[in-house]
């Protein structure tokens, strides 16, 4: 459990947020290890989580405000299938072919250039690869880069979550992949 000495003022609301998320932060960590070592067939953690953490209202009663009140107001999308059916494809893209392509090559070369920069490579390295196969009764496009790579951690969390972003992490580098 985490407590001040004092309520957080109107004038410190964005010193709570940030320590409210960072609070989460160590309680997703705390979560994580504890799975982590489960699976290992190793001693847990005696903690286990953060009090508080995942809502503002719940921490608000351990990290105290004073004149006001943190709210949760996360937007939450209860049917994805739509929400994917209204933003993507043709509504995301448009009727145009050549702007999904040309949104995976400017995934490919970001992909590359953090590479460059995570492994201190030079300038000119890195590949991206564009081309069409023949299998059966299909052609497929195939784009593909020598990048940084995704770990199953950015797989399954990050990529799959509409609204958060990989490279705001509070440490991307630990999910590279050499």
């Amino acid at each position: 459990m985490f407590t001040t000495g004092q309520p957080f003022g109107r004038d410190d609301a964005e010193a709570w947020w940030l320590a409210c998320d960072t609070l989460n932060a160590v309680d997703r960590e705390l979560r994580d290890v504890e799975l982590l070592l489960q699976g290992r067939g190793r001693q847990v953690l005696r903690a286990k989580r953060v009090k508080g953490a995942g809502s503002p209202e719940m921490l608000a009663r351990t990290i105290q405000t004073r004149g006001w009140r943190p709210v949760d107001a996360r937007l939450q999308v209860s049917d994805v299938p739509r929400i994917v059916e209204n933003l993507g494809g043709s509504k995301l893209y448009g009727h145009d072919v050549t702007v999904p392509l040309r949104e995976l090559i400017q995934n490919a070369a970001d992909a590359v250039q953090a590479r460059r920069k995570f492994q201190n490579r030079p300038s000119d390295w890195g590949l991206i690869s564009v081309g069409l196969v023949s299998e059966a009764d299909r052609v497929w496009l195939i784009v593909e880069d020598n990048e940084i790579g995704m770990s199953e951690q950015v797989l399954t969390g990050p990529l799959l979550d509409f609204g958060t972003t990989f490279w705001r992490s509070l440490s991307p580098g630990r999910s590279f992949q050499d």
